[in-house]
């Protein structure tokens, strides 16, 4: 791992904070995008600050955003930028929004970061590194009996109507289900508050820099067939806090 990786992202995000709280609550316009979500001026100015910094550091590198066209995609090494994860939520004053930076190479997820600018909370991972919350190594829980356990969602409005079905056929054998929480909620697994992350509809984007998060924390994340993260996957994610959860979420989510 290239401590260089470490050290110039971790100063990228201390950037974006910044530029976040500016525009957080201001009256800001919100235009839709061609797949109906929401964007701001925020989201492009964030992603284009990461991209310039990205450019200047590693200019052999690939970038992948959500805002922009994908940038020297024959590279090995590509940067996976979500600028705002939780527009609606940045949109609305709700401050659980975050800002995602992944390295990955080929199918390898390397480098996953997530900061969340209002409440300053980060956590980050390097493969074979483990995970780390405010700066101090985190773990998932130890808990693993379904009924014992929490599942939080961002909305249900993620789901089509057979995923909603095979949703509630796991929300309904839990303790707590919960939704809302955008990208927090894979930082909440990752230090043991919750147990379980079911999601659908997700962009490479939304989660490539969540994986290494959690699974360096002692979870793992899938798609909803068990099948592993990659880009064009079919946008379904379950994160689990230990392989006896997810292997009964699973199950759960596939009952007919």
């Amino acid at each position: 791992m290239d401590p260089k990786w470490i050290e110039a992202s971790q100063n990228w995000l201390d950037e974006v904070r910044i530029l976040s709280r500016q525009y957080f609550r201001s009256d800001l316009q919100v235009t839709d995008k061609e797949d109906a979500s929401p964007v701001t001026i925020a989201d492009k100015k964030i992603e284009a600050l990461i991209r310039e910094r990205i450019r200047s550091e590693f200019p052999d590198y690939g970038i992948i955003g959500e805002e922009e066209a994908d940038e020297n995609v024959i590279s090995k090494y590509q940067w996976v930028i979500d600028p705002i994860d939780g527009t609606r939520s940045f949109i609305t004053g709700n401050p659980l929004f975050g800002t995602l930076l992944g390295l990955i190479a080929q199918d390898d997820f390397l480098l996953g970061l997530m900061d969340l600018p209002m409440s300053q909370e980060r956590w980050w991972a390097t493969i074979e590194g483990g995970t780390y919350y405010q700066g101090k190594r985190c773990s998932t829980s130890s808990i693993q009996k379904i009924q014992e356990s929490r599942l939080v969602c961002t909305s249900p409005a993620i789901f089509s109507t057979a995923e909603m079905n095979q949703f509630q056929n796991l929300s309904k054998s839990v303790q707590v289900e919960r939704y809302g929480g955008d990208c927090f909620n894979y930082g909440a697994l990752a230090c043991g508050w919750v147990e379980l992350v079911a999601e659908a509809s997700l962009q490479f984007y939304d989660i490539a820099a969540l994986v290494v998060i959690i699974q360096e924390a002692g979870g793992i994340v899938t798609d909803w067939s068990g099948e592993p993260i990659q880009m064009g996957w079919n946008g379904t994610a379950l994160a689990a806090a230990n392989l006896d959860l997810h292997r009964q979420a699973l199950e759960l989510l596939n009952h007919s």
